[in-house]
């Protein structure tokens, strides 16, 4: 209910009948929700009704200010100000009115207005839209007051508004009358399902149409669908130039699995994958981290290598891909202060036969193969050739 700014509530409907059904005990408990509704500076409008029988008030159990109907009835009617004036224009007779009553309980609403302080004493009052000549009020906006310590009135947020009964109207056209005044626009009336079902021959193409736009519409959806399913899949190469551990390793397998190399777990050392094209083998380590790359992660992929090469008698070449400064756009990365590869790396490098993979370029040479502008062999040849820093500029202007 705190989802709502007012809340209009047609008495009427809560009879004898509802109030059995529901329960006394549920209506109270309501109390607090309506309180909540109130101190969250809501306002309630209240379509009344007399006193269902006698002296019994069940149909205001739900009500945390203590207003009740009193049966009563004329055709003496003063009205004042331009609230609800087209409700009050409807209104000829009466047969209720309204009072406070003094010893009902406040107790829900003060704690929940005094947000659980007890003890605060209440007090309404408000202004009245309509009255009888004796002074009974029969349309009127109620607000809730306590004193403060130095003796000034506090008025809390929210407010309550009774209207008059309307026994001989149609209740929708009474709702829909009071909605006009509280939103101050007309109200449309609704119309019966039984309506939409009679056929019309001018609307027929109509529909015919309508069905025709919306199949073309569901057909285009797929379509965006699928292009933003592709455009994800793409993008996520992206993530080259960020990810570390597992995720630049299998990022790193697949991009160089499309490009045509045949890519396998490890099975010599402990080097993340093994790559073989063109007749050779090729140990690749991989390394995303928020510095250059280091001499260590460089003698990680050698000792790959020399491992490989004593248990199989057979020449292997190490890759070592560098994600390095990871968390800094690329053009701020492999600055004078924030190398790729420092030198000492790739002096180690060169000695060592190691080619030295930075995943921006990588990344972008890749791009250019996804568009069809560089051959899968060419970044491939780059990559396995390289003593040291692999160098895609060729590949980048051609």
């Amino acid at each position: 209910m705190l989802d709502f700014d007012s809340v209009v509530l047609f008495l009427p409907s809560l009879n004898k009948e509802t109030i059995d059904e529901v329960g006394t005990e549920e209506l109270f408990k309501m109390q607090r929700a309506f309180a909540e509704l109130l101190a969250s500076d809501g306002d309630i409008y209240v379509l009344g009704a007399p006193p269902l029988e006698g002296a019994d008030f069940g149909q205001w159990l739900w009500c945390p200010i203590p207003i009740r109907s009193i049966a009563q009835r004329g055709d003496t009617i003063e009205t004042q100000g331009e609230g609800f004036s087209k409700l009050l224009s409807r209104l000829k007779a009466w047969d209720c009115v309204y009072r406070i009553d003094e010893h009902g309980q406040t107790m829900t609403l003060s704690m929940v207005l005094s947000k659980g302080v007890p003890g605060i004493q209440l007090s309404f009052e408000g202004e009245w839209y309509a009255r009888n000549r004796a002074g009974g009020i029969l349309a009127a906006r109620i607000f809730a007051y306590a004193r403060n310590r130095n003796g000034d009135q506090h008025q809390f947020p929210g407010s309550m508004t009774v209207l008059p009964h309307f026994p001989g109207d149609e209740p929708h056209d009474v709702v829909s009358t009071a909605l006009a005044d509280i939103l101050g626009k007309p109200q449309s009336e609704g119309v019966p399902e039984w309506l939409t079902a009679i056929p019309m021959q001018a609307v027929a193409p109509i529909d015919q149409r309508l069905l025709t736009l919306r199949q073309e519409i569901a057909a285009l959806e797929q379509q965006v669908n699928e292009q933003l399913a592709e455009k994800a899949r793409l993008e996520r190469y992206k993530r080259l130039l960020y990810v570390s551990s597992f995720e630049l390793e299998d990022l790193v397998a697949e991009c160089l699995g499309v490009l045509g190399a045949s890519i396998t777990p490890a099975r010599y050392s402990q080097e993340e994958f093994v790559m073989e094209w063109n007749n050779s083998v090729f140990l690749a380590e991989c390394k995303g981290v928020s510095k250059s790359i280091s001499l260590a992660n460089l003698r990680q992929v050698q000792d790959y290598v020399l491992r490989y090469e004593e248990d199989e008698n057979s020449n292997g070449k190490g890759l070592l891909f560098g994600n390095a400064w990871r968390g800094l756009p690329p053009a701020e990365r492999n600055t004078k202060d924030c190398p790729i590869f420092p030198d000492n790396v790739i002096l180690r490098a060169q000695q060592f036969g190691v080619s030295l993979v930075s995943t921006i370029d990588f990344f972008y040479a890749f791009s250019r193969f996804l568009s069809g502008q560089v051959p899968a062999q060419a970044i491939l040849s780059v990559i396995t050739e390289a003593d040291g820093v692999a160098d895609f500029s060729t590949l980048m202007n051609s």
